[in-house]
């Protein structure tokens, strides 16, 4: 596969929703690139980010998303994006990604697992809990369910605090991106869950451990609601994913 020539200059760009389906009680979405100057230019940055120069840190990838499937144990594979060579966190972000709650990060976590899952797992985008009760209501993120019936599914919950939720000030946002990204970075996790944030449009002042609490209780109901509705012999563990201001990623179980 040839480089993109947008591969040089373009920032990422985001997907587009472009299938909502039923099947049974499920419901399936997919995604699509909206044009083919959008499709160059996401091609470009996965290129920049997961050439085949990469292929170790890939490796290190696989084994402990083998390690998330086999143990329920996800931060190593999350470690292994955030500090390998590929990691996420050297993107050049900007433009709407300061603003974005969740999708762009969710984008990216998609496209990462399918690099590494392989045959070891299927993935479920946006499973619909109780969809004859309401269109709306109950969706979890994403769903892992390994290839090996005696392991657990695992239910992820995304949250994403942006830059623009933290640092509110009207700046050129690079200056912005940059401050934050090197305030976060010096910041133990302990740090982390005390800081504040605003969002735009928003009144209510909260802390990243708000965030935190509330989004347990949320995917504990998923557990639940997947136990249920969605029988699995071994059962189902869940854990939240929060990504700070774009550079930091915490993640915390739910304990059943």
């Amino acid at each position: 596969m040839g480089e993109p020539a947008s591969a040089v200059s373009r920032k990422p760009i985001f997907l587009t929703t472009n299938r909502i389906a039923k099947a049974g009680v499920l419901w399936f979405f997919s995604f699509v690139v909206p044009n083919a100057v959008a499709k160059d230019e996401y091609l470009g940055t996965v290129w920049k980010s997961f050439s085949p120069k990469h292929a170790s840190s890939l490796d290190n990838a696989e084994k402990n998303f083998e390690k998330l499937i086999q143990d329920n144990d996800l931060k190593p594979f999350l470690n292994s994006l955030v500090e390998d060579d590929f990691q996420f966190t050297k993107w050049d972000f900007g433009g709407s990604e300061v603003f974005d709650p969740e999708a762009s990060f969710k984008a990216v976590l998609l496209m990462c697992i399918n690099l590494v899952r392989g045959k070891k797992a299927t993935l479920q985008n946006e499973v619909h809990y109780n969809p004859d009760e309401s269109a709306y209501g109950y969706f979890s993120d994403i769903t892992l369910l390994p290839a090996d019936p005696s392991k657990p599914g695992i239910i992820l919950e995304l949250k994403n605090v942006t830059v623009a939720a933290l640092d509110p000030r009207k700046e050129n946002w690079t200056t912005i991106i940059e401050r934050v990204k090197t305030e976060l970075l010096e910041k133990s996790e302990a740090d982390l869950l005390k800081m504040t944030f605003q969002s735009p449009g928003m009144h209510q002042v909260k802390t990243i451990q708000d965030v935190r609490d509330e989004a347990l209780a949320q995917v504990e109901t998923y557990r639940q609601k997947a136990a249920d509705e969605h029988k699995r012999n071994s059962g189902y563990k869940a854990w939240v994913v929060i990504r700070v201001g774009l550079f930091r990623i915490l993640a915390f179980e739910a304990k059943t």
